[in-house]
């Protein structure tokens, strides 16, 4: 996969890998929310619980625009999906 991420290569692994293993039905979901539907399910919308530096502690400190936006951005990265 090649795309511009500020996640490292362990990271970007680690998100295909989490979402194989957790959200199978997500990846094969309808083309519009392929990938980033995990947004909804996953990222809780709320004030974030914690602090966060990386995307696997944002799942569980949750956050609202920000946070979720940015949470999508880097699993439709992980997967090859371009994002601005």
């Amino acid at each position: 996969f090649v795309v511009d991420s500020n996640a490292s290569n362990e990271d970007l692994t680690w998100g295909r890998t989490y979402l194989k293993a957790y959200r199978p039905d997500q990846i094969w979901t309808n083309e519009h929310w392929r990938y980033a539907m995990s947004v909804r399910t996953d990222v809780g919308y709320r004030q974030s619980d914690h602090e966060f530096t990386n995307y696997k502690e944002l799942i569980s400190a949750g956050g609202k625009c920000g946070p979720r936006a940015f949470f999508g951005r880097f699993i439709c990265k992980a997967f090859g999906v371009p994002t601005w």
